[in-house]
């Protein structure tokens, strides 16, 4: 996408005017052209900040949308064991945290007995112990699957926009060799005004 942005502002910039005046510089672009179509197609599939987009498909809007749902149950019912747990005095100063990608409450180890859940390791100093709630596990496991799920769908559309955009491959590699030569271009006349060169 980016290399299209810059090969389109090379474009626009050669207008025909620019074209008689640099005859050198409009050879670099000669017997080429800017095709729309594959900035349109990356447009589509892919946001602004490199994200696919939930509309790339049908599958990766209802992912997305289930996984949002079951990411603010799973923080829901968090939250309120937190706060019970808290108010129990069972907590270490820091509670919560993550191990593994999955939520998990700091308890004082001297109270972990007394707390259903799955054990996730202790700190350096044994004091604090570090547990997924019993109430989380199976809306951790869900949000788990769901996030395995999104991964995949997003390598499908990214595999089936390269299928799509393989048809211009060579139209790229032309892209990229235009830039290097404007790049090229560019630093030897950046050269040139800082030696106050001339022909």
């Amino acid at each position: 996408r980016e290399l299209l942005q810059a090969t389109e502002s090379i474009f626009r910039w050669l207008n025909n005017q620019r074209r008689e005046a640099f005859p050198n510089m409009t050879l670099v672009v000669k017997d080429t052209y800017y095709e729309k179509a594959i900035a349109a197609m990356i447009d589509e599939v892919v946001d602004e900040a490199g994200q696919v987009k939930d509309s790339a498909s049908t599958d990766l809007a209802r992912i997305r949308h289930s996984l949002y749902r079951k990411r603010q149950e799973l923080r829901r019912t968090f939250e309120k064991v937190v706060a019970r747990l808290n108010k129990a005095g069972y907590t270490a100063d820091i509670c919560e945290s993550f191990s593994n990608g999955r939520r998990v409450i700091a308890i004082l180890s001297e109270y972990k007995r007394q707390i259903k859940g799955v054990f996730h390791g202790e700190s350096d100093s044994r004091r604090t112990t570090f547990m997924e709630p019993e109430e989380t596990t199976e809306l951790n496991n869900q949000v788990y699957e769901l996030e395995n799920e999104e991964l995949k769908e997003v390598q499908k559309i990214l595999r089936a926009l390269t299928a799509s955009l393989s048809v211009y491959a060579p139209l790229l590699e032309t892209y990229y060799r235009i830039i290097g030569l404007y790049d090229f271009i560019r630093a030897k006349a950046m050269l040139g005004i800082d030696m106050q060169a001339n022909l």
